[in-house]
């Protein structure tokens, strides 16, 4: 009985760090920062380095994480242009709640009337993630540009100005 009992231990440990892997693979593919994971569960810790160099440690857990455990992000923004005219965006994403913390990446988009894009920000975080974007009408028109972001909640800004330029930011916490 004790032994059928630390086999299923083991094997529910095992897909536990398999389930870590998988969900981390995609953002250390290419990376070159290692990473130690440790998942913490009520009555143990198992904890394996991916590189021998480890330079910060990702914690995963149904339950309070010690102080300087980071976890993986992974969110999908949806970002909203509303406009009759062109338009240009760009983006900034960062593993932190706001613009000082470390950015996960960037880019940008045009078009000509209202669209809808999708940002990914994914990677080791300590709070959250979050998506700065900014977009500018293309035209001189008076015609209103309505630039809208979400999740957490649907942040928005607009103009009417010719040329003009709307930022929002947008932060979304983790656990």
């Amino acid at each position: 009985m004790l032994i059928m009992a630390i086999k299923n231990s083991l094997g529910v440990s095992a897909l536990v760090i398999a389930l870590v892997i998988g969900s981390i693979a995609g953002y250390l593919a290419g990376s070159n920062r290692p990473v130690t994971v440790q998942t913490y569960t009520t009555s143990k810790v198992v904890t394996f380095t991916l590189e021998s160099r480890s330079t910060y440690t990702l914690c995963t857990s149904t339950e309070s994480l010690p102080a300087g455990c980071y976890r993986f992000f992974n969110s999908t923004f949806a970002i909203e242009v509303d406009t009759d005219g062109p338009w240009g965006l760009s983006y900034q994403s960062y593993l932190g709640l706001d613009d000082s913390a470390p950015l996960a990446g960037s880019g940008s988009f045009y078009g000509h009337g209202p669209a809808f894009e999708s940002v990914r920000v994914a990677g080791p975080v300590l709070q959250g993630g979050s998506l700065c974007v900014s977009a500018e009408k293309l035209d001189s028109t008076s015609s209103r540009l309505i630039l809208v972001v979400n999740p957490p909640s649907n942040v928005s800004n607009q103009t009417s100005l010719p040329y003009g330029v709307v930022r929002v930011c947008v932060g979304e916490t983790i656990g």
